[in-house]
């Protein structure tokens, strides 16, 4: 059994206005059904008929509020049913928010912010040599005055905001499992906030225990959704303990200076490097450089999360 029709009558209108500011409207509703019931709790969950906070076809700005009363017309066969539908101002909020007890839609959505406290390692950093009364026009890496790593380098504190997107599903699909650890590769708006392509990473999904409300099982998904402004991607700086000759191309072991005076032939002005070598992109160390200054270190970058359209998961 399902309804055919569901049509606001022209009798028993009332519009009432509470000492709350809350205008309050009820009107009778005629249901019909393709066949006669024999119970009138048969027709319960017919998609035709409307749910808690659905919208007034005809008035945006009232909501329905509740079904005080349904009854079958005494003058007709059980195949229809008279509903009265209190409808309500005060319920435009309610309507337009997520409650993790209640479904609407899977569109609504709590939205909330925080913030994740990571610590990551500092390669690039703004340089001063004169107790910070100057400092260099570009980050440089964290190296010494003779361009070798400093070991342990810096590390930094890093906060990173942290958005908790809270949302009812009917059907909570089984890839849900999965989406920890994916990235976005669309560009969209997280609770007014724009996010660029690659800038959002999802790092939990749990999903709740089955609920019920009215006629609609349901799960609450709590995405938690982490931003990183540069991105996803990591950039490394090119170092190693092996270079390419600017001679002929052979990998070899990259030198330093000894630290020692070179006054004698037999002295060695190069040793092999104890500690990884900053590289330029072409994987030449400075040392072959006749103009040291010349020598840019180069940072690889590397993509390894997955990436999907977050707008095509709903996120707003």
């Amino acid at each position: 059994m399902a309804a055919t029709s569901f049509v606001r009558q022209p009798q028993g209108r009332s519009v009432s206005f509470t000492d709350q500011g809350i205008w309050e409207v009820r009107e009778q509703w005629l249901a019909t059904f393709d066949e006669q019931m024999d119970d009138p709790l048969t027709f319960l969950g017919d998609p035709l008929l409307p749910a808690i906070g659905t919208p007034h076809p005809d008035n945006p700005l009232l909501f329905l509020k509740g079904v005080p009363n349904g009854a079958p017309p005494s003058d007709k066969a059980l195949r229809s049913m008279v509903f009265t539908l209190a409808w309500a101002t005060n319920g435009i909020a309610a309507a337009n928010r997520h409650d993790p007890d209640r479904y609407i839609d899977g569109l609504r959505a709590t939205k909330s912010w925080g913030h994740r406290v990571v610590q990551e390692p500092v390669e690039k950093a703004l340089v001063s040599d004169d107790d910070g009364v100057t400092w260099s026009e570009d980050e440089l890496p964290v190296e010494n005055t003779v361009d070798d790593l400093f070991i342990p380098g810096i590390t930094r504190n890093r906060y990173m905001p942290t958005c908790r997107y809270s949302r009812n599903e009917l059907v909570v699909p089984v890839a849900v499992l999965d989406l920890p650890g994916i990235v976005n590769n669309d560009a969209f708006t997280l609770d007014g906030v724009p996010v660029e392509i690659g800038q959002a990473l999802i790092i939990a999904a749990p999903v709740s225990a089955p609920k019920r409300f009215e006629t609609y099982e349901f799960r609450t998904i709590d995405f938690e959704i982490l931003i990183r402004t540069e991105g996803w991607d990591e950039s490394l700086l090119n170092r190693g303990f092996y270079s390419f000759s600017v001679t002929n191309g052979v990998k070899q072991r990259c030198l330093i200076k000894n630290g020692l005076a070179d006054e004698s032939a037999d002295e060695r002005p190069y040793i092999y490097a104890e500690e990884p070598v900053s590289l330029d992109q072409a994987g030449v160390d400075r040392t072959q450089y006749s103009t040291p200054d010349d020598f840019v270190p180069h940072f690889r970058r590397f993509r390894y999360l997955q990436r999907t359209s977050f707008s095509a998961l709903g996120f707003t």
